[in-house]
């Protein structure tokens, strides 16, 4: 992860820690349990999101994306609900203190728990090696390829792109060669040469790029399932 995804993280999670600091402390309201337990639970909100999404971005980069990931995104969602709900009772409700501490609980063990999964799914995805299975397969080897620039560091700016390559070519049909598995080399080239490029414009080249090899990826099994199809009608 970039130091300075690390600075933006650090900079607005203490941001964030003020504001929930001085909104509970000058905004006027009872002070009573369930002040106490909307403020203790709106501090730990803001450490588990921030300190939640820091680790799922160290996976999400082991893994090769630059996106926030699925394990980020649940953590923003519990951040928003959890604040919401705390707010709600601490200068609406104004009581039920021991109601908001089992909400509090049971949404925070949720959230624990699908987060929790999330990220364990992102540390254990598989990078596929093929070398060892059929080096004369050629679509192996461009999964092989796809998998090697995912994880190399000077492709960071297109951890994106290449996350979404990689996940349409797990899908793909390695079993049988067919025509457009020489563009798919080719575009894949295209695609390096472009990563590589100075030019200004690299960033928008290399999403045309993608989609074009997403194309050609789509096309390839279009074709296998009306083959598929056709076969079966055929022999029935």
């Amino acid at each position: 992860m970039k130091k300075g995804m690390n600075a933006v993280l650090g900079v607005s999670g203490i941001v964030f820690l003020l504001i929930v600091v001085v909104v509970y402390m000058f905004v006027p309201t009872v002070q009573g349990f369930a002040y106490q337990v909307a403020f203790v639970f709106s501090i730990l909100t803001i450490l588990l999101v921030y300190g939640g999404i820091w680790v799922s971005q160290l996976l999400s980069a082991r893994t090769g994306s630059k996106s926030i990931g699925t394990a980020g995104q649940l953590l923003i969602v519990y951040g928003v609900l959890s604040l919401a709900m705390n707010a709600y009772f601490a200068f609406s409700v104004k009581e039920r203190g021991v109601l908001l501490l089992v909400l509090d609980i049971l949404l925070t063990l949720l959230f624990s728990v699908l987060t929790f999964f999330s990220l364990w799914i992102s540390k254990n995805t598989p990078t596929i090696r093929t070398t060892r299975w059929d080096a004369d397969n050629p679509v192996l080897q461009i999964i092989e390829r796809v998998g090697e620039l995912r994880e190399d560091p000077q492709n960071e700016l297109f951890y994106p792109q290449l996350a979404r390559i990689y996940d349409r070519l797990l899908f793909l049909d390695t079993t049988v060669i067919r025509p457009q598995d020489e563009a798919l080399e080719l575009t894949l080239r295209e695609l390096e040469v472009q990563m590589q490029s100075k030019e200004d414009d690299r960033e928008e080249l290399v999403e045309e790029k993608t989609q074009e090899l997403i194309l050609v990826l789509r096309e390839r099994e279009d074709e296998l399932r009306k083959l598929r199809a056709d076969s079966k009608r055929n022999s029935s």
